[in-house]
């Protein structure tokens, strides 16, 4: 809606006028001004006030559009399981009207739930359901919002080709319109995914263009999601204090709105950033804190990211007992999670783990078991990785027969930089071999002039050493 009737709107509201007429809209309408300039208590107990009022009228289509209000804003807040049960209360009640638009809504919200719980596979159901009814009712602004979440759900389970298409799908379907928070929206689906391709100079763009649109619109919550995609662009880089300052920025918006799962989100990306620097308390820090948020929430993803964290920890830190136990609990919820991001990359950590400690046998099982994982959800750069770890491990057996895989593997075209020196440093760290020395340090020295950063560093003054 345009800014000038939100404004008139708003001053009917305060002013009194309207009262005779629809009062619950009107100030429904206030309270989403409200969720965008980040007063959410304010907003909460407006539509609170509006569903007790529908309910007390008996007013049935006004009791399921409050609700569908109401339940936006609670999941906002990653209360999940009560904006379910908003959802499929207003669903109930759009069902017996037969209203296509109704049933489209507590779909879409329905489909954000299972979005937070994780549940991809559902999500992606509850939105081709949502598409459909749109579809149907001919309500164009909604699908381009469904097509762009379709994309995320895509990309969280690892379909990368699919969730390019779905967000650019996205973006060709809103940029018809005049609508800037929308196109914000599908510039920042299309950054997101970019940047996790580790596609920089196509994803930087987006992000900078869906943060200026959303700041012009003085979208809070929004203004803090973009903040923690370009500081995860910085992460990315090497360019750790400007990663952390943006991540301190999305904190304290997300912290003044009480969206605690950017918060979880912000923390857990801290914590990478102090791990990567060396600092290890302030890494174990952020990843207790995420955890705490996770669990407040009950978001599996932060959750099981927060003992990867602190499982990386315990590996840099030389607590091999502690590393393992977090390990396996990051497993354990990854394997609550049908998502292609996480659970293969535990198991790739934990076989590297396993390696390092000379479990040899019960490093080969997780390796196996990290590359089925990873094939299962098309993760090639994984496959590749495991390819790498299945050397290193061949190596460890029998010198001889790994010569011609470690070779193969070396002029692979889809074999990293970051991944042959760390395999030829582990190499060199168990043979003690001066060819495996030497590409381990070509390989970091070819890494710090792209981006530097400071593990590198530290492996490079162990190599040269």
């Amino acid at each position: 809606m345009a800014a000038y009737r939100m404004k008139v709107l708003w001053n009917a509201v305060s002013a009194g006028k309207g009262k005779s007429f629809f009062p619950q809209q009107l100030l429904s309408m206030k309270a989403r001004v409200l969720v965008v300039v980040g007063e959410w208590d304010r907003a909460e107990a407006i539509y609170r006030e509006n569903l007790d009022m529908a309910r007390l009228l008996g007013d049935r289509l006004q009791e399921a559009g409050a609700c569908i209000d109401l339940g936006d804003l609670v999941e906002l807040r990653s209360r999940y399981l009560e904006a379910m049960e908003l959802a499929q209360r207003a669903e109930a009640i759009y069902k017996e009207s037969d209203d296509l638009p109704g049933m489209e809504k507590a779909c879409r919200l329905m489909s954000k739930v299972h979005l937070g719980w994780s549940d991809f596979p559902k999500a992606l159901e509850m939105l081709e359901r949502a598409l459909d009814l749109s579809k149907q009712s001919g309500n164009d602004k909604r699908c381009a919002e469904i097509l762009g979440n379709m994309g995320l759900a895509h990309y969280w389970m690892g379909n990368t080709e699919k969730a390019i298409f779905f967000a650019e799908e996205e973006r060709r379907t809103v940029e018809a319109r005049n609508n800037p928070v929308a196109l914000a929206n599908a510039y920042h689906t299309i950054g997101r995914i970019h940047r996790e391709n580790h596609d920089y100079e196509k994803a930087q763009p987006y992000l900078e263009k869906a943060l200026a649109l959303y700041q012009a619109s003085g979208d809070m919550r929004n203004i803090a999601m973009s903040l923690g995609s370009l500081g995860g662009m910085q992460y990315y880089k090497g360019l750790f204090p400007e990663a952390l300052e943006l991540f301190h920025r999305q904190t304290d918006i997300a912290g003044k709105l009480g969206e605690r799962y950017f918060q979880a989100c912000a923390y857990g990306d801290m914590s990478s950033v102090y791990l990567e620097m060396g600092d290890y308390v302030q890494a174990r820090r952020f990843a207790m804190l995420e955890m705490e948020a996770g669990l407040a929430i009950g978001d599996k993803i932060c959750v099981s990211d927060a003992h990867f964290h602190l499982g990386l920890i315990g590996m840099e830190t030389g607590d091999y007992q502690e590393a393992e136990k977090q390990i396996d609990k990051a497993v354990e919820q990854g394997r609550q999670i049908e998502s292609g991001r996480f659970l293969p990359d535990y198991l790739a950590a934990k076989a590297g783990f396993l390696y390092k400690r000379n479990k040899l046998k019960e490093a080969v099982e997780t390796n196996r078991s990290a590359m089925a994982e990873a094939a299962r959800f098309g993760r090639r750069d994984l496959l590749n990785a495991g390819r790498w770890q299945q050397a290193l491990l061949d190596q460890a057996r029998d010198p001889s027969a790994a010569e011609a895989s470690l070779s193969s593997l070396e002029a692979d075209p889809e074999s990293s930089d970051d991944t042959k020196a760390e395999a030829f440093f582990l190499l060199w760290r168990r043979t003690g071999r001066r060819d495996f020395r030497d590409k381990s340090l070509e390989a970091y020295r070819r890494l710090m002039a792209k981006r530097p950063k400071p593990l590198y560093e530290r492996q490079i003054g162990v190599l040269e050493d």
